[in-house]
């Protein structure tokens, strides 16, 4: 009697492990078929810290009302992105321009030069760097059709982009709103009884990371 009662225990260790790693399994997939949601709550919830101090100067000292400073603390924030993105769209633009302007035969003739001073230095046989670059398989197999690929990846990665930053804006605007929305989903990993010594502590830390990301945020600015 005593071994079947062994023999069900050790069957039922069996089951509940292989459904403990199933669960994970799933619990894994899960959380990678949302990556993307989770990146927009991450980020949302770092841009909530930053402005939550603006959020409050606006509610507290200004007497605005509490929607109005949110809405005026994400049109700030959504400004500065765009500050920083104009900032570097000149720099691209220019970059591009130089590129457009190299003159390919100068460029071919200098290349040629260069080949002849490396051959009489070292004492080898003169190559022809431009008669093996189009020999390569990279050259060949080059497709002119690659370039309206790329520009419509391009367009397609700055739809996306800017879907995601709407996103974030649209998430962070209840996380400035209501600031308990984060604090009661993360409440629910506490342990029961210790909700006050959490509470506390979770306020501490976002006072903490919200003067290290605004510090953050105005080193990389300056």
């Amino acid at each position: 009697m005593s071994n079947v009662i062994h023999s069900k225990a050790i069957a039922f260790g069996l089951l509940r492990a292989l459904g403990i790693i199933f669960g994970v399994f799933v619990l894994l997939w899960f959380l990678w078929e949302i990556q993307s949601v989770l990146a927009y709550i991450g980020i949302a919830a770092v841009l909530s810290l930053i402005g939550r101090p603006i959020v409050i100067f606006l509610r507290d000292k200004l007497k605005f009302h509490n929607t109005l400073s949110v809405i005026i603390t994400l049109l700030f924030q959504f400004a500065v992105i765009v500050g920083a993105i104009l900032l570097i769209i000149p720099v691209i633009t220019e970059q591009s321009d130089n590129l457009s302007q190299i003159d390919l035969i100068e460029l071919e003739a200098n290349i040629e030069v260069l080949n002849e001073q490396i051959s009489d230095y070292f004492g080898i046989e003169r190559v022809n760097i431009l008669e093996r670059l189009q020999k390569t398989d990279y050259y060949q197999d080059f497709n002119m059709d690659l370039i309206p690929q790329f520009v419509n990846g391009f367009f397609g990665t700055l739809g996306s982009f800017a879907i995601g930053l709407f996103s974030i804006l649209f998430i962070a605007f209840f996380l400035l709103k209501d600031s308990r929305l984060l604090l009661e989903g993360i409440l629910v990993f506490s342990k029961k009884g210790t909700e006050g010594q959490f509470l506390r502590a979770f306020t501490k830390i976002k006072q903490l990371l919200s003067r290290y990301f605004i510090g953050l945020v105005l080193q990389v600015t300056i």
